[in-house]
């Protein structure tokens, strides 16, 4: 055993030739799987693939409209006007998000728990607050 057997072994190749020539095989080896397997797995949807495919649309579907409709009722409400122009950017971000995907899905996520924090933390004081003007049972 050599040096280069734990990286032949990693990348699938089984070459026993010299330390030299099996290193640059082993390396060739482990780039054309890395550059192949990727591809080559796109043809067969897995079980995992296909649950994690159909959370990503059901976010889509139920998130925007819901972000829509929070918006409009944040409108309605003096309590929550300020809210509402954060809460329609943000459902705006849903847009590119689902066309575009990588690094848009994270700036989505990011400002989607942000919104979140802000709601939380705006109920928190209200019900701090309607502690304070009722009195204890």
């Amino acid at each position: 055993m050599n040096a280069s057997m734990p990286l032949n072994f990693v990348c699938g190749s089984d070459q026993t030739q010299d330390f030299s020539n099996e290193l640059g095989l082993g390396a060739e080896a482990c780039e054309t799987r890395l550059r192949i397997a990727p591809v080559a797995q796109l043809d067969r949807a897995t079980a995992f693939g296909i649950i994690h495919d159909l959370s990503f649309a059901g976010v889509g579907l139920t998130l925007f409209p819901s972000m829509l409709a929070f918006g409009w009722a944040f409108r309605q409400s003096s309590g929550w006007r300020s809210l509402s122009t954060y809460t329609w950017l943000t459902a705006a971000l849903a847009v590119p998000t689902f066309a575009l995907k990588g690094a848009a899905f994270y700036v989505f996520l990011v400002a989607v728990l942000l919104w979140t924090a802000k709601v939380a933390w705006r109920l928190k004081k209200m019900a701090d607050a309607s502690k304070l003007s009722f009195p204890p049972r």
